[in-house]
């Protein structure tokens, strides 16, 4: 019986100095290397980075899908009409954009600002 316990013993004590090892390696980090830690700074993950992401046109389309689009994407906006007024869009779904800044195909960032340039549908 003392045998049967020993063996217990040293299974547990193999998986816990594995499951040790596991842990520290993965508090290491994967990919550091020796130059990653050279000047203490590591390299941003694609987390920490800013996404970046190319604006689709929103022209001919209605008030309400630009918005949509905005909050999604962590986008200020601003709405005008051709004047250069605010105009009062209660309900957006009866708006449609007739330009944009940035135009379609621009790149762009959280935080960035959509320029809407609206009129009403008939």
């Amino acid at each position: 019986m003392s045998k049967n316990i020993a063996r217990r013993l040293k299974s547990a004590s193999i998986a816990m100095v594995v499951a040790t090892l596991l842990i520290s390696l993965s508090a290491c980090g994967a990919g550091e290397g020796a130059e990653g830690s050279q000047n203490g700074a590591s390299e941003p993950t694609q987390s920490q980075q800013p996404e970046v992401s190319k604006l689709p046109s929103f022209e001919g389309k209605s008030l309400y899908e630009a918005i949509v689009f905005a909050r999604e994407n962590n986008l200020s906006y601003a709405i005008s009409d051709p004047k250069g007024d605010t105009p009062k869009t209660e309900n957006s779904r009866e708006w449609k954009v007739v330009k944009q800044s940035p135009v379609a195909g621009e790149t762009f960032k959280d935080r960035n600002k959509l320029e809407l340039t609206v009129e009403k549908s008939n």
